[in-house]
């Protein structure tokens, strides 16, 4: 059930700013810190909910996509923007559940690079290419890293041939924003619930690796070949439920995405 009654961010600005004692105080600089990292983490458990609660990104026949349901958590990205600008040039992390849920965690597990958390749960690539002018391209980003695919063709019927075209274009508007920016496409995982949908999913990630193979400034990060034990058999140690990793799956994306990133992102004269 949704807190009605949790204050919303500009409520908790407006307390901790409003009255002249508190202006005129050296406290009011660290209460307002301290305000927006409970706001934050609000913010980030009630997105975290939605990813693994969200109807929509188990159903198989929504024949549409609203990007307007992820509203509330693009207007979060926005309102934590103003009150700490992101530098221009840094890594741009944005995906489905899958990125959401490591939103928190993921500047620790991924430093020294300034990677830019921008993860909303139950997203496809063609939500990304809407909120893209909000969340990617002002950013300026040296290089952006994609997690999509679960939904789009579990959940929405996109086809692997539609995720090469939308992946074009995202990159198109990625050189429009920033000429030269590297993109980075971490495949689609198998999950435990969409064993069905894994052929297509397979499909798309040969035609996405194509496409970078071939792009000097796309790499294709392969975490899903982790997946599998040696057999060939899913790991189900590594899910907390049938879609959605726990701490030894992202352990997993942590040490592969982390290593790509470094080695093409983390030395000579580009920044961390």
């Amino acid at each position: 059930m949704r807190d009605t009654h949790r204050p919303s961010p500009a409520q908790i600005y407006y307390f901790f700013t409003s009255s002249r004692h508190w202006r005129r105080g050296l406290l009011t600089p660290v209460l307002l810190i301290l305000s927006l990292a409970i706001v934050s983490c609000a913010e980030e458990s009630a997105v975290a909910t939605k990813a693994l609660e969200n109807p929509q990104e188990a159903s198989p026949d929504i024949p549409t996509l609203d990007p307007t349901r992820y509203d509330d958590a693009i207007n979060s990205f926005l309102y934590k923007d103003k009150i700490f600008p992101p530098a221009k040039g840094g890594i741009v992390m944005v995906g489905s559940s899958s990125f959401a849920l490591w939103n928190q965690q993921m500047p620790q597990d991924l430093a020294p690079l300034d990677v830019i958390p921008r993860g909303f749960g139950g997203s496809t690539l063609r939500d990304v290419l809407h909120f893209a002018d909000k969340i990617i391209t002002p950013y300026q980003p040296r290089a952006l890293v994609v997690y999509e695919g679960d939904n789009d063709i579990s959940s929405y019927g996109v086809t692997p041939q539609e995720m090469h075209e939308d992946y074009l274009t995202l990159f198109d508007r990625l050189q429009q924003a920033n000429a030269g920016a590297r993109l980075y496409v971490v495949s689609i995982k198998p999950s435990i619930s969409r064993t069905a949908d894994w052929p297509q999913q397979q499909a798309a990630n040969a035609l996405l690796k194509a496409m970078c193979d071939e792009h000097p400034l796309m790499t294709y990060i392969d975490t899903a070949r982790l997946m599998f034990d040696e057999q060939g058999t899913l790991n189900h140690s590594l899910f907390v439920d049938g879609v959605h990793m726990n701490g030894a799956g992202y352990r997993l994306w942590r040490e592969e995405i982390r290593g790509v990133l470094m080695a093409h992102e983390g030395g000579g004269d580009r920044p961390l």
